[in-house]
C-alpha cells in the first residue's frame, strides 16, 4: 500500500459570440507510490541456494504519474 495522489481542476469557458455550446476542459494528474517506497518481497529461503537469505523482487510497484485532459462541447 503506497500513498496515492490524484488532482483535478475543472475550467469552464464563457461562450463565444459564434459558439452554440459551452465548452468545459477536465485536466487531471495522478501519481501512484508518489513517495516511491519500496515495498520488499521476503529474502529467498531455499537453504544451500546461493542466493538464500537475499532480497531479489519489490512487492509494489515503483513511482507512476499520469496526466489527462479532457476536452467537453
Amino acid at each position: 500500500m503506497g500513498d496515492d495522489l490524484h488532482v483535478e481542476r475543472r475550467v469552464r469557458h464563457a461562450p463565444g459570440f459564434h459558439q452554440q455550446f459551452e465548452r468545459r476542459q477536465v485536466r487531471h494528474g495522478e501519481a501512484f507510490n508518489i513517495t516511491n517506497t519500496p515495498r520488499f518481497a521476503p529474502p529467498n529461503q531455499s537453504f544451500g541456494n546461493a542466493l538464500f537469505g537475499q532480497v531479489t523482487s519489490q512487492l509494489n510497484q515503483p513511482r507512476v504519474v499520469q496526466f489527462g485532459l479532457k476536452m467537453l462541447w
